[in-house]
């Protein structure tokens, strides 16, 4: 896969956060009520993400041991830390490393990156607070690990 196509799919997985925080601003009076579908979803959707990724991946022991890790960490994550914007970093730099693993398949990549969209709208409608430069952060280590990894496999790639 080339440069700009990957990078011009993390960045509509990145759009999510600020998808998530104008649908939010539209109608701030649902953030409350909603708040418990909200974490359900964005729970199942990352369960999702590391399914078809071990899925996809059952026969390569190393792309496997590494989903199952980021699994774990990222369950740890999900359920042991308050909702907030480092929380939302944390997963989403795993999920850069989830898109990156989601390349040699394009049928994972484009189901990754749609996953990690409704994710994305999921966390940033939780954490929203009149902020769009905050409630985007998260996204950022995204979008830094993602293509930070693409840029490093593509040059050694291209040495050898």
């Amino acid at each position: 896969m080339q440069f700009i196509p990957y990078f011009l799919l993390s960045v509509a997985a990145f759009l999510s956060f600020i998808a998530g925080a104008v649908i939010i601003r539209l109608a701030p009076e649902e953030q409350k009520p909603l708040q418990k579908y909200l974490i359900l979803g964005k729970r199942a959707a990352l369960a999702l993400m590391f399914l078809f990724l071990i899925f996809f991946y059952v026969l390569d022991m190393t792309v496997l041991l590494l989903a199952a890790s980021l699994l774990v960490a990222a369950v740890f994550f999900e359920l042991k830390t308050r909702e907030g914007t480092r929380k939302a970093a944390e997963i989403y730099a795993m999920l850069g490393i989830v898109f990156f693993l989601s390349i040699p398949n394009a049928n994972l990549l484009a189901i990754n990156t749609s996953l990690i969209f409704a994710y994305g709208m999921m966390t940033s409608s939780i954490i929203f607070d009149r902020d769009y430069i905050r409630a985007a952060m998260p996204g950022l280590s995204f979008l830094i690990i993602a293509n930070l990894l693409f840029a490093v496999n593509y040059h050694f790639s291209s040495l050898i």
